[in-house]
Parts: structure tokens; C-alpha cells; sequence
């Protein structure tokens, strides 16, 4: 193996050789290595890798799905990448310097190598889960740290038997060594560190065991049940298992809720009962907090049984509930009272009738929108509409109950003035009239002059004064009056010229 130090401005320098001959033996490769969540963990030294009888590998850089596809960029770097990951090795480690050099030898022409870092798109500080994209589309999910031959390897392109990554690294972070192979090549290679190597692994916090621990799981308090009255489902309780399950210090307990055969993602939110269903299987496990890619087993499921009112014989709509009618709301309409025409307020109240057994009386003012309350009295004119709901299904109602409101306008009604002639001998009459119709005629003082109800004819009786009224009442008993005053005295001679005592 040779390693070289590369740079732009000069020519390779021989950093370091050794010679190895016949095939290299591939010695220092476990059972790990075949994907992100178990990689070959490398300290930095030189060993002998190979990425023979490797499988398809989930969150593969660039690739959406097991076995691969096509696309373009990684991490928003052109660095075309093999679309069938299907012979692929996967070596973890974390740099111990900023510069950081691996080299690569012996590799066959249809490899390639990459290093990436997780960009944590999703959030959850783990490499080896990411968010799905499109095929064709930019990876998001990793951040490309090195990609020394950027093309996909071709006959015409080929690939360098010998790799060199060289780059700027954070200290203590996570890094990957990706290498593939194009249409199912496979080849053993050397790898070895030139600079900001060896690395190590960092210490694990994760509780000792984890691995084979299973944590307790939640209780079903309650399933949710149909609610006759409303006929609607109600209640149901998922309770967190106590002590977080038993998760030991270091660790986090997970829910994840299987729902019709699709498992959702793990979340530290305790799940909600769905009460209306489907049935909800919940499972919970233990992620180890410094490193989310070291969890418990998966505890023993547990599944919800929600309720329903369906097929309930109290929660089927009523026989012949569209073609029967509600029964109609009773209103009592506001009146006038007294001199000062206040207005009594009116009312609208419930029928006395029900509707039939599940269904529900709904009211409507004017048409407009359905309330189970009863509406308030307006001020001017409108209609009561009232409606049988089937509880179970909204589309089936009755024919609608009407009544009409008819609010009493409390306005005095206008009078017109009183005309004739206001002055009256003791004997004589006057004859007072009103442009208004439908009213009658009433003395202030009938000792001094009467007048007659209906033909405002006017009596004089003894010298004075009297007030004359004329009161004109409408329907609903507001008043209105006109008054005039008028002179009673003695006449004297043929002129009957009026005198006073």
C-alpha cells in the first residue's frame, strides 16, 4: 500500500509504502459493516475491508430507496453516486483532529467511495433514519464531507484504484465511509490513516443491558364506549406506563402507534386514544440518549377496542323521520301597554312535543343557520323553523315545524290639530272636528262644557274653561291626543255679544 500527500500546487509526495503480496486477505472485517445502524467501528488503523456480500442498505447517501435509484447530487454537492446499493460497506468513525486524511488502495474499477456526516434534516440526531424525498432529487438527509471521483464510474471514466479523502472535520463527530459497487462489483481494499486518525469511537453512555431490555407498556384506563343519549362515542384512556417504563438512567422511553397494519414513527408523546377508532396497536421501546442508534426491545403490543354506535337499536334514525314534521316552537308575541306605550316583551318557547327517539330538535330563525337552542326574539317580523336531526346520520332529517313572529310596534299613534271655534255661549253649541279619524271626544270640565264622544259637538253650561281631547287609540292600545281649549260666557242682547261676571 502507498500512501500519498496530495495538494494542487505540487507533485504527490510518498508520505509512506508498504508491500503485500497476493491477494489481500480480508482480516479485520466482522459481521458489521452492512449498513448505517451496524458500520465496522474503525479506530484509525490500517485494515482490510471488502464490500463482498454486502446486501441492500436503508438511508444509503443518495439513494430513497433499498436497492437504489437514479439522482443527481448528495447534500447539495455534485457527486454522482452508484443507484444500487446492493454490495456496499459502511465503516464508522469519529476524528480525533480537524484535518482529517483517509487513503483508499485496491480498490476495482467499479468502486467508489464517499464520506458523509448526517445533516439531521429530521431532527432526531440520529444517522441512521432521515426524511423521504424524490427520486432524482437532492439527498437531504446527508451532508458530503469528501468525493474524490465525482462522476459515476464508467468503461470510459473508470475509477481511481487509489482514493484519498481529505477534509475539514468537527472533533467528536460522527463520520461515514461509504464504498460500493457498481453492478455488483465487489472488491477487498486497504484503508488507513493519514491524518486526524486514529479516531475513536466515543464513549458509550448508553445504559449497560440496554440492548436486551424490555420495557413495560402502556395500560388501556378505559376503552371509549357509545354515549346513547348522544349516540356518540366518548371516553377512553391510554395511560403512560409508570417509571417511564422501567428505562433505565441514559435512556428515553418511545411510543410508536400501529394503526390498520401502518406503524408510525417512535415519539416520547404519550399516545392519544382515538375514541371513534380504528383500533390503535402501541408498542414502546428505550433510545439510548447519547446515541439513538441503540435501543431496547420492543415491548409486548397492546391494542385499543374503541366503541361505536353503529348498528346501536337506540342510535338508528327513527322510521319515517323524513316524511313526518317537526313539531313547532310556540311564540308569544310582544305587546303595548299603558299611556306611555311601553312594550311587553314576547318570547319564543320549545314545543311541547318531542322528537322521536334518536333524533334531535333543531331550531332555525328565518332559515338561517340550525342551533339546538332556542333562539331569542327579534325585533321586527320573522319565522320559527324547527327540524327533527337523526342522531346518527345529519343527512336525515324531518319536515320543518314553522311559526310566525309578529313583534307589536309600540309608537303613540300622530293626531292632527283640533279646529272650530273655541268660543261657546252658556246654551249654545260649537261643532270641533279632527282630520284624524277612529277617535273619540272627551270635557276636562263638564260643569262648564260637554262635548258629545263621537261628533265633537260642544255644549256651553256655565261661564269658564274647559279643555276639550280628542283621543285616537290603535291596536295594540298606544294613544295619541289633540286638545283645544274652550271659552263658556254669558251672550248678550240679538248680538249675543259675550260678557263675563
Amino acid at each position: 500500500m502507498i500512501i500519498f500527500s496530495e495538494t494542487t500546487s505540487s507533485e504527490p509526495c510518498l508520505v509512506a509504502a508498504s508491500l503485500t503480496f497476493g491477494n489481500p486477505v480480508v482480516s479485520d472485517q466482522t459481521a458489521n459493516g452492512d449498513n448505517c445502524s451496524a458500520p465496522i467501528v474503525w479506530t484509525g488503523g490500517p485494515i482490510c475491508a471488502s464490500t463482498s456480500g454486502k446486501t441492500g442498505s436503508t438511508q444509503m447517501p443518495g439513494s430513497p430507496v433499498v436497492g437504489g435509484t437514479a439522482f443527481g447530487t448528495i447534500g447539495g454537492i455534485t457527486c454522482d453516486w452508484n443507484g444500487a446499493n446492493n454490495n456496499d460497506v459502511w465503516i464508522k468513525f469519529t476524528p480525533t483532529s480537524a484535518n482529517v486524511c483517509i487513503s483508499i488502495s485496491g480498490l476495482d474499477f467499479n468502486l467508489q467511495s464517499i464520506v458523509v456526516t448526517d445533516s439531521n434534516a429530521d431532527g432526531d440526531n440520529n444517522p441512521c433514519t432521515g426524511n423521504s424525498y424524490a427520486a432524482g432529487s437532492n439527498d437531504p438527509n446527508w451532508t458530503v464531507m469528501s468525493c474524490p471521483r465525482p462522476n459515476l464510474y464508467t468503461t470510459t471514466s473508470g475509477t481511481q484504484l487509489n482514493q484519498q479523502h481529505c477534509f475539514t472535520a468537527v472533533v467528536g463527530q460522527m463520520y461515514y465511509l461509504v464504498v460500493d459497487g457498481n453492478g455488483g462489483a465487489e472488491s477487498p481494499f486497504y484503508i488507513s490513516g493519514v491524518s486526524g486518525l486514529p479516531a475513536v469511537e466515543p464513549p458509550s453512555s448508553c445504559p449497560v443491558g440496554l440492548a436486551s431490555f424490555t420495557p413495560t407498556n402502556v395500560t388501556i384506563a378505559s376503552q371509549s364506549s357509545c354515549n346513547t343519549p348522544s349516540c356518540t362515542v366518548a371516553g377512553g384512556v391510554i395511560s403512560a406506563p409508570a417509571s417511564s417504563g422501567g428505562c433505565p438512567a441514559g435512556s428515553t422511553l418511545q411510543y410508536r402507534i400501529t394503526v390498520s397494519g401502518v406503524a408510525g414513527l417512535w415519539s416520547t408523546s404519550t399516545p392519544v386514544y382515538d375514541q371513534d377508532g380504528p383500533a390503535q396497536t402501541i408498542e414502546t421501546r428505550c433510545s439510548c440518549n447519547s446515541d439513538a442508534t441503540i435501543v431496547s426491545l420492543v415491548s409486548t403490543p397492546v391494542t385499543t377496542a374503541p366503541g361505536t354506535c353503529v348498528g346501536n337499536p337506540l342510535c338508528s334514525c327513527p322510521s319515517g323521520l323524513a316524511s313526518s314534521t317537526a313539531p313547532a316552537a310556540s311564540v308569544v308575541n310582544s305587546s303595548c301597554s299603558g299611556p306611555a306605550c311601553t312594550t311587553n316583551p314576547g318570547s319564543i318557547n320549545a314545543p311541547t312535543a318531542s322528537c322521536p327517539a334518536g333524533s334531535t330538535l333543531e331550531y332555525s330563525l328565518n332559515g338561517t343557520s340550525w342551533s339546538t337552542s332556542v333562539p331569542a326574539y327579534p325585533s321586527s317580523v320573522g319565522t320559527v323553523f324547527t327540524r327533527c336531526k337523526c342522531n346518527v346520520d345529519a343527512t336525515v332529517v324531518s319536515i320543518s315545524g314553522t311559526v310566525s313572529i309578529n313583534p307589536a310596534p309600540c309608537v303613540n299613534p300622530t293626531v292632527a290639530a283640533i279646529t272650530g271655534n273655541t268660543n261657546v255661549c252658556i246654551g249654545g253649541t260649537s261643532a270641533l272636528a279632527c282630520s284624524t279619524p277612529g277617535g273619540s271626544w272627551s270635557s276636562s270640565n263638564t260643569s262648564v262644557a260637554t262635548v258629545n264622544p263621537t261628533s265633537g259637538l260642544v255644549t256651553g253650561v256655565s261661564t269658564g274653561m274647559a279643555i276639550i281631547s280628542y283621543t285616537v287609540t290603535n291596536s295594540f292600545g298606544c294613544s295619541g291626543i289633540s286638545t283645544a281649549t274652550v271659552n263658556v260666557a254669558v251672550c248678550c242682547g240679538a248680538s249675543n255679544t259675550m260678557s263675563w261676571d
